[in-house]
Parts: structure tokens; sequence; C-alpha cells
């Protein structure tokens, strides 16, 4: 399997955490730090950034210059000067993982089945439990497609990342590259907390396929609530995607035991209580157009308004908000399903030549555009056939 790594390629310690490809600036394993807004590229939104970063490289990390730095490489990436911006990113600080964030790096690089950074760790005290470092995963799954796409674009030699021997407790998963980064050494390596990890299947789902835990393992609910409404809402999408794959697999079984428990701890527990109409509308089935249409005048908690044609697509390209905002181009669908979509619209994408759908859209037509939307529609299991 293919695995992105910052680094090594040249044979000496990567400067740092973040690259550019695809006119996009990357962090591990696949999280976009850059973004287009019309025809300019620019930094994602600093708290947004903030949290990434600290999520690998700890709250120490001088993140005043790492958003200075991104904003130097998007002004960069607007002049087309990709190597300039990679340039741009070497002032970033980020050469270190916090102790936690490699702890976190191990178990997501085992549950996407890639290879962690090739970068030294800080030791220091561990402040995140295995529950903590769990409740992380499904954040990171959401970036598998991407990381992914990157992976093929970086030149990856596998033999110098061989598999760990299939007989051992994380056989199958990829051993760190050539001796490892400085700091790294075979005498102090990092100890994970004992954690199931599921790799996830193969690239090339549909939206919102990014595997997950098997059917006989429901997502276990937390005792106690998520550090952040981010870990909350990761955790509404997991249950989610899980009753979903369990309830087109099958009639009885763990997942109704899930259900009954979803709903006894959401009478109780008040942030479950607030995410469960957002678990319950993803297991809509699908409904037609002009369904889809009709119930927008109907809001309800759980659900969105989507516009077929996207917005930020057709803005870009001039047409006005009468036509955006028309009810022939907006739908109500289910919250979880509209943050996939929307996801999905901003990462590249190989039935679109490795570009994002969005980038594709550009000036393109009205028809082209809502064509495209139809079918993300029809993909998320929003639409019928």
């Amino acid at each position: 399997m293919n695995a992105l790594v910052f680094g090594r390629a040249t044979g000496r310690l990567s400067p740092g955490a973040l690259r550019v490809r695809f006119g996009t600036v990357w962090m591990w394993p696949g999280i976009a730090l850059t973004e287009k807004r019309g025809p300019t590229c620019v930094p994602i939104a600093a708290d947004v950034a903030r949290f990434w970063i600290t999520r690998l490289h700890g709250p120490q990390a001088n993140e005043s210059a790492v958003l200075g730095c991104l904003d130097v490489a998007a002004r960069r990436l607007n002049e087309g000067d990709e190597a300039g911006a990679q340039k741009a990113l070497e002032g970033s600080g980020l050469t270190h993982l916090s102790s936690d964030g490699a702890a976190l790096m191990r178990a997501v690089a085992g549950s996407l089945g890639i290879a962690p950074l090739d970068l030294p760790w800080a030791y220091g005290p561990r402040l995140w439990r295995a529950e903590h470092i769990a409740a992380h995963l499904p954040l990171f799954r959401d970036y598998a497609p991407a990381a992914g796409l990157l992976a093929k674009a970086a030149g990856w030699d596998e033999s110098k990342h061989p598999r760990v021997p299939a007989g051992s407790r994380e056989g199958g998963r990829f051993q760190g590259g050539e001796g490892g980064a400085a700091g790294a050494s075979p005498e102090k390596p990092i100890q994970l907390p004992e954690i199931v990890i599921t790799p996830l299947p193969p690239s090339g789902g549909g939206i919102g396929d990014n595997g997950g835990l098997p059917l006989e393992q429901p997502p276990k609910i937390p005792e106690d609530e998520p550090l952040s409404e981010r870990l909350r809402n990761a955790f509404a999408k997991l249950a989610a995607r899980w009753l979903a794959r369990a309830l087109a697999g099958a009639a009885f079984g763990p997942e109704g035991e899930f259900i009954v428990g979803l709903e006894a701890a959401a009478e109780t527990v008040a942030w479950l209580y607030d995410k469960y109409p957002f678990i319950k509308s993803y297991l809509d089935e699908p409904k037609s157009l002009d369904e889809l249409q009709r119930n927008v005048g109907k809001p309800e908690k759980g659900y969105e308004v989507h516009h077929i044609v996207e917005q930020t697509s057709a803005e870009r390209d001039g047409y006005s908000r009468e036509d955006i905002d028309a009810p022939d181009n907006l739908v109500r669908i289910p919250t979880l399903k509209h943050w996939e979509i929307t996801g999905w619209y901003m990462t590249p994408n190989e039935d679109f030549g490795y570009i994002s759908p969005r980038e594709y859209l550009k000036g393109k037509s009205w028809d082209a555009k809502r064509k495209v939307g139809l079918d993300a529609l029809i993909d998320a299991g929003v639409l019928m056939r």
C-alpha cells in the first residue's frame, strides 16, 4: 500500500511537516491548510489551523510563525511559485512532534495504513489517555482520500519502509524509514497505549465511504463528554456511518443494540442529546429531487439547506445570488451528509485529474456544475438514482 512521507527522499531529515502539492499547502496526512476563495489562495481559518497543528505538535508549537508562513506560502501560490511557497514553509518551526502527537500519529498511520512523518519527537509527559487518542481517529479518517492521492505524488519507495511482520502485534503496518528520524532511536520507541485500530479499506469509495469499525464492534459511546465540539461531532459522524453500514448489511444484530444504547444515552446525556438528530438523519433513505426541494421550507434539527450548484464555484464564475439561491438549486439534506459533500468538493480527486471538484468546475457552465452537484448527492446517498 502506498503511503505519504514527508522528508527522507533526499536522504536528509525533512525541515518540517508541511508540503506543497497541487497548488495547496498540506499537513500530514492530507489536511489542506490553504483554500481557494474565488481565484485567490488563502490560508484556512486560523483557529482551524491551530487545532490541527497542536494535535501533532503540541501547544508549544510556534503557531504565530506557522500562520505567518502559511500567509507567505499562499501569496507565493497565487503567483504560481510552488517552490517559493515550499521555501516559505521551512520557517514554520514544525520540526518536532509532541510526545502525545507522536503517539497519535502512529495510531493514525496504523488506522489509515500509511507511514508516519519522518520527524523526531520531544520527550515529555504524556497528557492524553488511550481514549483521547482513539477519539481523534475519526477526525483523521476524513482525510484518507487526500492522503492516498498525495501518496501517489510522493514518489514513495515501499522497499525503504517495509511492513512489520504479519505475526507481530502491529502486523501489516509500515515501519519507519531507514533507521528513523533523529531522536527516534530503536532504544526509545514510542510507547503507544493499547488501542484497537482498524485499517481502512482501499480508497475509491463514494462520498463519506471511508471505512471504519467492523459491524461487530460499534463505536463505544463515551462515558465522559468529549473535550471539544469537534470531537463531539466526530463521534456523531462515526456513529452515523457505522449505523448506515450496519443497517445496509443486516436487519438484525449489533446495530439494534447500538441504536437502543444511543437512544437511552441521548435521553440523559446533554451533549449526545444535541447530536442524536444528526446521527438519525444520516440514516435517511435516498429521496427524490422533488422531495428534497420541497423540504427546504421545513427547518429541522439534523438537516441543512444545500446548494446543488456549489455556491463558491458559482460566485467565482459570476453567477448572481438570485440564480444561486433559486428554489431549483436548493435541497434540504442531512447535516453530516452536507459536511461530507462540502469536504469532497475541496479534496483532490482522481476522477478530475487530481484536482478538487471545485477547481475542476472553475469556468464550467451552469449545467456542468449542476450535473456534478447532482452526482455528488447520489454518491452521498441523499438523492435517488
